[in-house]
Parts: structure tokens; sequence; C-alpha cells
């Protein structure tokens, strides 16, 4: 049986307009197959439970749902407002009294053989059924300011990222918005996936991982361009800011190396063997050096084992051998070194791409180009915007790390693999004004970016 790929967001806000705190809240997701394909115009079957404290517990609420997907593959649902047979009813969960669970199944035939897809953490229950199920009031201000810290990220980045794909199988089919010659012509819309082998393909995370050491707490940068940068010198136990450049391997797993928290800053490549020896990879019997495999990540489903790094194999297939689509004069438009919102760095473009109309194309010289190439390709915020919204993919470079002291001239990005090369070295994707290496052999201890992707297989 084939699996079944889900965008999910879940929209808290609209229940806090209501006087009266009504007993549900939205929950929308878009349903694509192995393929990529799209399950649209379809009846397809949801449950939904609710689990108190443990993600892996009996849930402590269950209800069921008969939705039918959309041309887009989109569904929505009222949750507290399906069909039940639980001892308990939903508007009886006091939401105040510890961490809850959302576990999300469908039935894409419609039926009750559900898959499950994610049992993420409720960081954001609506607030007017958390106040519902409060003894006071008083400081309902500052409960509400609470709340959004907590949620923005979340929600902004998933939505942003939601928004994407949905308006790229919308565009798919709308050749009104974009040049003939770049618009994929396939029998069903596809997400923006980007191909890691042959037969292989991944979505990339909504931006670059960072890392909270005061709160342990990791995330995805709120924008694709948006790094660190000096704030990585402060790297210490103490610091309460964010970093985004990290020693290879340090996950917080503890793995029998003698440095594996994201905050190590030691110069002994020989600290960071995994496993204690120079053999391993982030992979297999070690995958937890993983960050992507060993983490909860905030904003990108709040459940460990959601993401993982590419191989340096993988980086190599994405940069120099993958089919993609036609940009300019350009077959195979794979990438181009560019500029966006003054922040330097790489624009990855999907297998199946079609360039926004109204924004000026890179010259053919600089797409795929592996040699000396400018980051002169600009792009503001907002033609940026555009060429997200159709699933690029933005890489930005903001130096590395040697210690606690940040290396910024040239400007030049590493991006880690899960990868071992020498006892010295582990291999990352590298990346200049001046060249581009996809294996490139990097001191383990250097402090390097993460970017994560999830994989799309069948079984």
């Amino acid at each position: 049986m084939k699996n079944i790929i889900f965008i999910v967001i879940v929209l808290f806000l609209p229940a806090i307009l209501f006087a009266q705190a009504p007993q549900a809240f939205s929950y929308q997701a878009v349903v694509s197959d192995a393929e990529n394909s799209l399950v649209a115009n379809k009846q397809i079957g949801v449950r939904i439970s609710i689990l108190k404290d443990n993600p892996e517990v009996t849930p402590l609420y269950t209800e069921t749902h008969n939705a039918t997907t959309n041309a887009n593959g989109l569904f929505t649902i009222e949750i507290g407002r399906g069909s039940s047979s639980s001892a308990i009813s939903f508007d009886s969960i006091v939401w105040n009294d510890g961490t809850y669970y959302l576990k999300s199944e469908i039935d894409p035939n419609g039926g009750n053989n559900y898959t499950i897809i994610s049992t993420p953490s409720l960081h954001s229950v609506p607030y007017a059924l958390h106040a519902n199920s409060a003894s006071t009031v008083v400081g309902l201000a500052d409960s509400l300011r609470n709340l959004r810290a907590q949620s923005e990220m979340a929600i902004t980045a998933m939505r942003r990222y939601y928004d994407s794909i949905v308006s790229t199988l919308t565009a798919a089919t709308d050749t009104s918005h974009h040049d003939d010659t770049t618009t994929d012509t396939s029998d069903s819309p596809t997400l923006p996936v980007f191909s890691v082998s042959d037969g292989h393909s991944v979505l990339f995370s909504p931006a670059n991982l960072q890392y909270q050491a005061t709160t342990a707490t990791w995330r995805f940068a709120p924008h694709q361009y948006d790094i660190v940068g000096d704030g990585n010198s402060h790297i210490a136990s103490t610091y309460d800011g964010w970093i985004d450049l990290f020693g290879w391997g340090t996950s917080g797993w503890p793995s029998n190396a003698n440095v594996y928290k994201p905050f190590a800053t030691s110069a002994d490549y020989t600290d960071y063997y995994v496993g204690g020896t120079a053999a391993n990879d982030l992979a297999g019997n070690y995958a937890r050096a993983d960050w992507g495999v060993f983490n909860a990540i905030t904003n990108g489903g709040n459940t460990a084992g959601l993401w993982r790094t590419p191989t340096s194999i993988e980086w190599n297939y994405l940069i120099a051998e993958r089919e993609t689509s036609t940009i300019g004069n350009v077959e195979n438009a794979r990438f181009v070194r560019a500029t966006v919102g003054g922040v330097q760095g790489m624009v990855l473009f999907p297998d199946h791409y079609a360039y926004p109309i109204g924004i000026d194309e890179p010259a053919d010289s600089l797409i795929n180009n592996m040699g000396t190439s400018p980051f002169s390709t600009t792009y503001t915020v907002h033609e940026w915007a555009a060429l997200e919204t159709d699933g690029a993919v933005f890489l930005p470079v903001g130096g590395y790390r040697e210690g606690t002291r940040l290396v910024t001239n040239p400007p030049t990005g590493y991006y880690w693999s899960v990868s071992r090369q020498t006892p010295q070295w582990a291999l990352a994707l590298m990346f200049n004004a001046n060249t581009i290496v996809p294996q490139n052999s990097t001191p383990r201890w250097r402090g390097c970016y993460v970017r994560l992707v999830q994989d799309i297989t069948s079984e």
C-alpha cells in the first residue's frame, strides 16, 4: 500500500474571536500520495485523538470525520464536532492541566483503515478553550501574549510553507500565470520536491535549523533568508539567544562522543567521533546524532524523527545531477547563487518549477555555475516571496564558526551532511562566490549550518 503524505496546519486563532468559547477548532491538511499526486476531490476518513502528557498513551478523547478534499487536495474539519464514542466529551477537556497531543489518522479511501501521520504536542491550544477551563480570567492579556509568543513561530512558518505548497499546486494548473516554456504539464500537480537520487525525492524544511540553549528549544528560522550571524560567537550552555552553526553530530544525543551537545565549541576533531570512533556516519545505529532524527522541532511538527540531514551523495545529486525544469535557456536549472533581502546564498529550484512572470530571470551563465559566480542575482523580499511560493529553496550564507569566532570573509556557507570522510573530516556542501563543492572535506569541529529534509517514499 502506498504511503500518503500530509502537509498540515492547525488553525487556532479564529477561536479567540468569540465571546463564548466555541468547543471546536479548525484543522486543515493537504493530502498527496507517494507519487506526489494530490488526493483531490475525494472523500476521506479522518480520526482525531487527543492524548494527555504522553503521545504514546491511550487517547483521552477520539472523534471521527468524513471529509472531502478539494481540487488542491485540501480538506477542513472542526475538531470537537466529529462523531465520538469517548467516555468524556470534547468540552470537558481541561486544557490548562498538562500537555496535550493531537494524533491525526487518515484513510484516503474514505473508510477506517487509517494511516498515522503525526502526534505533535498542542503548544497553541485555542485560547478560548483554555480560558473556558480556567478557574479565573485574571491576567487574560498576559496569557494571550504568552500564547502568541509560543505559537506565532509555528503558525507563521507552517502557514508560509503550507501556502507555498497550495499556491504551487494551484499555479501548476493555471498556465496564464507563468511562461509557457516552464509550465509543468504533468497530468497531476505536484509538490515542490527535490530529487536526491534516481527515484527518491525529499521536501525541504521551511528554513535553517536554530537552537536556544537555555530552553533546549529547536526551531526553524522564521524565514529562509534568516541567519543568526554574530550571535553564534556567544555560543554557550548559558546563552539565551539563538545559534545556527553546529559542530558535526551535535544533536544532543549522548552518542559516546566526547562532545555532542549543540553548544559544543571544542576544536579537537576526535571529540566529535560519534559512537567513540571515526568510522561512523550520522546514520544507522547512530542516526540519533542527526539533528532532525533526534529532536522535536517546535515549528516543524514538534515530534522527533520527522526530519533528517541529507547525505553527501544527496547534496551532490541535488546540485550536480538531477533533472529539473528549464529557466531562460538553461535546461535542468538546479540552482543559482543569489542575494535575497541583502543576504547572500544559493537558490535551489525544485524538480518541476515555473519561474514567476514579472521577476527577472537569472543570467543563463549564472545558473548551474559551479565555478566563479558572484551573488549578483538579486531579489527583494517581495520578489523572493513569489519564488518561494512556487517552491524555491534558499540556503543563506553568513559565515562559519571556529570555536567561538565567527568567520565571514569571504562569505562562505557550509551545510552539513550525515557523511564522514576521514578521522579529521566530515562532508558538507560548501559554496561561496568562487566555487561550489557539494562534498567538501570539512573539519568535524567547524560550526556549520543544518538544513533538514523529509523523505517522500512508497512501501
